[in-house]
C-alpha cells in the first residue's frame, strides 16, 4: 500500500459502499469547475481500483464538479483510458455515470453499472 508522506499507509479510496452483496471502492473529488482535468487522476490510484475492478468491485471516483451541481462516478477503466490522454472529464465523458446534484445524489446507480457488466458477460 502507499506511504504517505508521514509513514502511514494511504488507502486509495475514502469510501466503500454497498447494496445487495455488492461493493464499491470510491474516492470522492471536488472541484470548482464544470470539468475534471486528467492530469488531476492519480495513476497508483486507478491502478489499485483496477486490481478491484477485475474481482467484480466497482471501484472509482465520484466527483463533484461544483460549478454545475453535478456528482458524476467514473469507473476505474475510464479512469484508465482518461489517465493515458489530454483533457477532462465530464459528465458527457463515454462511460461515465450521473448520479445527479448535491441535493438529489442518487449512488445506487454505481451499482446498475455492475449489474449491467455482469449480465454481459454471463
Amino acid at each position: 500500500m502507499p506511504k504517505h508522506p508521514g509513514g502511514a499507509p494511504r488507502k486509495p479510496f475514502d469510501w466503500i459502499i454497498s447494496k445487495n452483496g455488492k461493493a464499491a471502492f470510491i474516492d470522492t473529488k471536488t472541484i470548482n469547475n464544470k470539468a475534471f482535468p486528467n492530469s488531476f487522476i492519480d495513476v497508483n490510484q486507478v491502478t489499485e481500483f483496477l486490481k478491484h475492478a477485475k474481482e467484480r468491485i466497482e471501484a472509482g471516483y465520484v466527483i463533484n464538479l461544483r460549478t454545475i451541481n453535478q456528482l458524476i462516478f467514473v469507473p476505474a477503466t475510464t479512469l484508465s483510458l482518461c489517465v493515458q490522454s489530454r483533457g477532462s472529464i465530464n459528465q458527457d465523458t463515454h462511460g461515465v455515470i450521473t448520479l445527479g446534484t448535491n441535493e438529489t445524489m442518487d449512488i445506487e446507480k454505481i451499482f446498475l453499472l455492475t449489474e449491467a457488466n455482469q449480465n454481459r458477460q454471463t
